[in-house]
């Protein structure tokens, strides 16, 4: 059965929807209602920065930081056994479908993540180092020969939390979001989302795939270079956070997407290079690696990218016409076609569509975003440079006309 990539989360979008428009009432009524399920955040953080937040933070002042050959191969082992024990979690996901007796497959999915646990502070601190270093040499540094970078490289290896994402059912558009508990099963999903439902809204809840807190939460369960790409965009969120870009981030919309789409290339191909350079992973492509280029259908086969967005243009439409009960049901119908394929989706729904569509290269966006980010990159000298010229953009007319003084956009182009 396909997976599809979980989407990487700024802690930006949470402090944005929190402050969106709608009745506070009704906020209230969502949170109420999710409350039972909720992640406690600041326990999170306090207990994040007390482990290993005062040893990380030293090593970005450093001079020099250098590591040993073994460190990178702790690095290696450690995300070995997460995909031992991703195997693990699948089984136990048949055997409970099943009703077979799982408490041997559970006993040795314990022992792997003992073991993980056991090397954890020291993957984190290799990483760390690595990121910082690669990106003092893109110059995203301050101070004497741009050594001191802000924020520090700062993230833990961690079960992410899950996200529900609320949308109105008349149209698609992501008015709230909620962390929820790491690990949540399908019924207790099912049951915050069909409070949701009585309440006359779409929901969703879905995992994450890295979430910009301080430390930045990344996931443990997932592949190094899924890891080392997930990194390298939290910190980015947190850097763009003192600059225009980022907090042009609070108007939502068209900023949003931005951000999400600097930061996915910026994360792809520093993520990607770093796997390359250090650990022996494919060779990323000349100047980026494209969103999906690795997982291009070969010719008469399904593809996914193209059957997403159709789906999400068609939706749009029927919901326009105000045909909401119609366009829910078109949904499902593709929902059904996607599982006749392998893809896995437990709900396709308005509140899909919205939380997964700020990600302009992804599926669910039918923003032409990534295009033209990518023609800013592919123009710029490093990835450095690419981020020195976007970071100023604090509206998205800015961004426009920027595109069009570049000759990037038509002279009379106003929208995206």
């Amino acid at each position: 059965m396909k997976r599809l990539r979980p989407a990487i989360l700024s802690l930006l979008l949470l402090i944005t929807l929190a402050m969106s428009s709608g009745s506070l009432a009704a906020q209230d009524t969502v949170a109420n209602s999710a409350a039972p399920f909720r992640f406690r955040l600041a326990s999170w953080e306090t207990r994040a920065l007390l482990e290993s937040g005062a040893a990380q933070l030293r090593r970005q002042f450093q001079p020099s930081l250098g590591l040993r050959a073994e460190d990178t191969e702790l690095v290696k082992r450690y995300f070995t056994l997460a995909q031992q024990a991703n195997m693990l979690r699948e089984e136990l996901g048949k055997a409970a479908a099943t009703r077979q007796d799982a408490s041997g497959i559970e006993q040795q999915l314990a022992a792997l993540e003992h073991q993980q646990g056991i090397l954890e502070s020291a993957v984190e601190r290799t990483i760390a180092v690595q990121l910082t270093q690669a990106l003092r040499q893109e110059g995203l540094g301050r101070g004497p020969r741009r050594r001191i970078l802000f924020p520090p490289v700062l993230f833990k290896l961690d079960p992410l939390p899950a996200l529900l994402a609320v949308s109105p059912r008349e149209r698609i558009e992501l008015k709230e979001s909620h962390l929820l508990q790491p690990g949540l099963l399908i019924l207790a999903r099912e049951r915050v989302e069909g409070q949701q439902a009585r309440l006359g809204l779409s929901s969703l809840v879905t995992d994450i795939g890295g979430l910009a807190t301080y430390p930045s939460q990344v996931p443990n369960s997932f592949g190094l270079d899924f890891a080392l790409a997930t990194v390298a965009h939290e910190w980015l969120h947190q850097y763009l956070a003192f600059q225009s870009l980022g907090k042009g981030y609070f108007a939502g919309g068209e900023m949003t997407s931005l951000n999400e789409t600097v930061a996915a290339l910026f994360g792809d191909e520093l993520g990607a290079r770093l796997y390359y350079e250090l650990y022996g992973g494919p060779p990323p492509t000349p100047s980026h690696r494209e969103a999906g280029a690795a997982a291009k259908p070969e010719p008469g086969a399904f593809d996914f990218t193209r059957e997403m967005r159709q789906t999400r243009l068609r939706a749009e439409e029927l919901l326009g016409e105000g045909r909401v009960a119609e366009a829910e049901a078109y949904m499902e119908e593709r929902r059904q076609l996607f599982l006749a394929q392998g893809y896995y989706l437990r709900k396709l729904n308005q509140a899909y569509f919205a939380f997964h569509g700020s990600y302009a290269e992804g599926p669910a966006s039918i923003s032409p975003l990534g295009r033209q980010v990518r023609l800013i990159r592919e123009r710029s000298s490093g990835l450095g440079d690419f981020v020195h010229t976007v970071e100023r953009f604090g509206r998205f007319e800015e961004f426009q006309a920027y595109l069009r003084a570049q000759g990037l956009a038509p002279a009379g182009a106003t929208g995206p």
